[in-house]
C-alpha cells in the first residue's frame, strides 16, 4: 500500500455526488473519491477524451449564448477551443486522438447547425453550475451536483418549464432501460425544484433532457442518425425512491470519508472479474493490489491528485 494514502481524511467532507453513489465497485470508489486518495489518470483513452472535449466545447458555446453573444460568434468561440485541442494532437503526433477529433468536428459542426433553433426556444439559465439537495432530517450529508445546462423553455410543447440538459457523447443512443432506470436525472429535477433563478417564479420542473450525440463512426452521417433529445418526465414516486436510495449509499460513503484509507480498504469490496474492470480508471492499481505489490510507482507514473471538488455547503445554499 502506498504510504501517501494513509493521511487522515478531512472529516468535514460529507458531500456525496450521484457519480459516487452509482460507482459499481467500492474499491474504485476508494481510489477515486476517498479524501486521502482522490486519484485521476494523467491521461485518458480516446473515448473519455472525446467526451471531455465535446462537453467543453458545448460549455463554451452555451456560456456565450447565455452572455448574449450572437449564435454564429458563439459557435466560433467554441470551435476555437476545439481547434486548439486538434492542433495539440497534431503536434504530439497522436494519430488516434487526431482521427477521433476529426470525426468529432464533423459532428459538432452538424450539431450547431441542426440546433440553431435553440436560441429561440431556450433561455440559458446556467451552464456547468453546482446545485444542491439536502435531507431535512439528516445533517451529516448533502448531495452536490454539477448540471451541464439549465434552460427555461420559452416556446414549444413544454413552454414555461425549467429543465436540466445533460449532454451525452455516446456510442449508441440510450435504450429505454437506460433512461427508465437512470438515477441521475430524477436527482437533477429535484435539485432544480429547490433552486431559484432571477426573474423566474417558483420553477416548474417536470422533466430532464438527455442531449445525445452519437459518436459511432458513420461514413455519411445525417442528423437523425447522430442527434437525439429525450424529454424524460419524472414522477414523484420514482424521484422519492431514488433520493432515499442515494441517501443510504451517501451515509455509508460519508462514514468512509471520515476513516483512514487503510481501514476503508479493509472494509470495502472489489468487483474483480466484472465486465467493467477492463474499462475502469483504476484497473492497474487494482491488479497490483490484488497481487500484493506496491502501488507507489504506478501512482506516481500514471495518476495525479484530482482537484475537482464541491463548493462548501454554505456557499451552495447561498447561491441557490
Amino acid at each position: 500500500m502506498d504510504s501517501r494514502l494513509e493521511s487522515d481524511p478531512a472529516s468535514t467532507q460529507t458531500g456525496v455526488s450521484n457519480s459516487e453513489g452509482t460507482s459499481s465497485c467500492q474499491r474504485a470508489w476508494l481510489f477515486g473519491y476517498h479524501p486521502a486518495a482522490k486519484l485521476t489518470p494523467k491521461s485518458f483513452g480516446v473515448a473519455r477524451t472525446r467526451g471531455l472535449v465535446g462537453h467543453k466545447v458545448l460549455e463554451i458555446f452555451y456560456l456565450a449564448i447565455k452572455d448574449g453573444v450572437p449564435y454564429d460568434d458563439a459557435v466560433s468561440i467554441a470551435m476555437e477551443h476545439f481547434d486548439a485541442e486538434r492542433q495539440a494532437a497534431f503536434m504530439n503526433v497522436d494519430t488516434d486522438k487526431l482521427e477521433m477529433l476529426n470525426y468529432l468536428k464533423k459532428l459538432l459542426v452538424m450539431y450547431f447547425e441542426h440546433y440553431r433553433s435553440d436560441i429561440e426556444n431556450w433561455e440559458i439559465l446556467s451552464v456547468e453550475a453546482f446545485h444542491l439537495l439536502e435531507w431535512p432530517e439528516e445533517k451529516r450529508i448533502y448531495l452536490p451536483m454539477r448540471l451541464d445546462v439549465v434552460i427555461y423553455q420559452k416556446s414549444g410543447k413544454f413552454a414555461g418549464e425549467i429543465s436540466p440538459v445533460d449532454h451525452k457523447f455516446t456510442n449508441d443512443f440510450w435504450n429505454q432501460w437506460k433512461i427508465r432506470l437512470n438515477s441521475q436525472l430524477p436527482l437533477q429535477v429535484l435539485a432544480l425544484r429547490s433552486s431559484r433563478f432571477r426573474g423566474k417564479e417558483k420553477p416548474v420542473v417536470r422533466r430532464a433532457i438527455v442531449n445525445q450525440i452519437r459518436t459511432r463512426t458513420l461514413s455519411d452521417p445525417y442528423p437523425a442518425e447522430v442527434f437525439r433529445r429525450e424529454y424524460v418526465p419524472l414522477q414523484k414516486e420514482s424521484i422519492g425512491k431514488i433520493f432515499e436510495n442515494h441517501k443510504k449509499k451517501a451515509l455509508r460513503m460519508a462514514r468512509w470519508k471520515g476513516m483512514p484509507f487503510s481501514e476503508v480498504h479493509a472494509e470495502t469490496e472489489s468487483e474483480w472479474g466484472s465486465p467493467n474492470c477492463q474499462f475502469c480508471d483504476f484497473k492497474s492499481l487494482c491488479a497490483i493490489d490484488l497481487e500484493g505489490g506496491d502501488l507507489s510507482t504506478t501512482i506516481a507514473a500514471e495518476y495525479e491528485r484530482n482537484t475537482y471538488g464541491y463548493p462548501p455547503l454554505k456557499e451552495l445554499r447561498n447561491e441557490h
